[in-house]
């Protein structure tokens, strides 16, 4: 133990009972608005300190501050974890070996002023309660100047927990007549359950569209897909096929029905495009391109990886439209 240490806990005593025993009496030998702020109060925790206090004796080079922690805590106090106030550098060679005192050297001359001082790497007291932290100011000779005591709490920690309800709302809305989607124009307005093409006019083709929205507080986001149960397909078993000539393929520009005598797959098509750009594809239908289906695969038509509002293009609202072109052999 450094000589000083035990003449330092005889000024602790000293002092705290002076305090007591001349309580309202001004006294000029007492650091005023000491405090140490822990980084985490927790039992055991390896963290830092940060002592504060306003001195009211000047300090002259080679005058230092000494700051005590209770030998519960199993502090290691070296230079490279202790930062000094302004003007003031740390001992080297009485912190060398790690000790229970940090002690920082004025080289030069220092006003009474307000002073901070911070300690990295303290372990904590494993035992909860509250520990007493001696600061005081010296003189070169190894007189103190003023001290005080903070104190400090070691509790245990709160756990904190929360839980947030997940939400999904998911809406299709017409849309109308005229309406460009993703480079087509819609030649009908649709209804929220269904698409009526209606009669169709040959070598001509008819788009409808619907506008699609998600609200969710996903922290994964939404993927909404469509799929088809079967071809267009009439009682008699005469379908319309899917685009292009009944064979699905990556999204492309939209082609006319073949037309191909005995070939029915070439007589009429049917297919989809989506308007969302930020798919798990990226910009899966790029602009203007169609895909067919395949009676089995989803086709992705809308992606967003994080919550969405539902307002917001590509990350809650889109539209996608449905094409259909028959040709003169298109059975009825």
């Amino acid at each position: 133990m450094h000589p000083l240490k035990k003449a330092f806990y005889a000024k602790v005593i000293l002092v705290m009972v002076m305090a007591q025993g001349l309580a309202g009496t001004a006294n000029a030998a007492s650091l005023g608005s000491v405090r140490d702020v822990l980084g985490s109060s927790s039992p055991g925790a390896t963290t830092s300190h940060s002592i504060s206090f306003i001195f009211h004796q000047s300090l002259l080079p080679g005058d230092y501050i000494d700051v005590i922690l209770p030998t519960d805590f199993a502090s290691g106090i070296n230079s490279a974890g202790l930062t000094c106030p302004v003007d003031m550098i740390s001992d080297v060679g009485f912190m060398s070996t790690g000790t229970s005192t940090a002690r920082c050297v004025a080289i030069n001359p220092i006003p009474a002023t307000t002073s901070i001082l911070s300690m990295q790497n303290v372990t904590n007291p494993s035992v909860t309660g509250s520990y007493a932290i001696y600061t005081s100011t010296n003189d070169s000779l190894g007189t103190v100047k003023e001290s005080a005591v903070a104190m400090v709490a070691v509790v245990d920690t709160v756990s904190v927990s929360a839980s947030v309800s997940a939400s999904l709302t998911f809406n299709i809305s017409p849309v109308a007549t005229s309406t460009n989607v993703n480079g087509a124009d819609t030649t009908l307005t649709s209804a929220t359950f269904s698409l009526e093409f209606g009669l169709l006019t040959v070598s001509s083709s008819s788009v409808i569209a619907q506008e699609l929205s998600v609200i969710t507080n996903a922290d994964d986001g939404y993927s909404v897909t469509v799929e088809q149960n079967q071809n267009l397909t009439s009682n008699s078993g005469s379908d319309i096929d899917s685009f292009i000539n009944g064979t699905t393929t990556s999204p492309l520009p939209w082609q006319s029905p073949e037309n191909t005598l005995d070939q029915e797959w070439t007589y009429g098509h049917f297919g989809i495009t989506s308007e969302d750009t930020t798919l798990s594809n990226n910009d899966w239908f790029g602009n203007n391109l169609w895909e067919g289906f395949n009676n089995s695969d989803p086709i992705e038509v809308m992606y967003h990886n994080g919550p969405a509002d539902g307002l917001a293009v590509d990350k809650g609202l889109t539209r996608v439209a449905y094409r259909i072109e028959v040709s003169p052999l298109q059975e009825a």
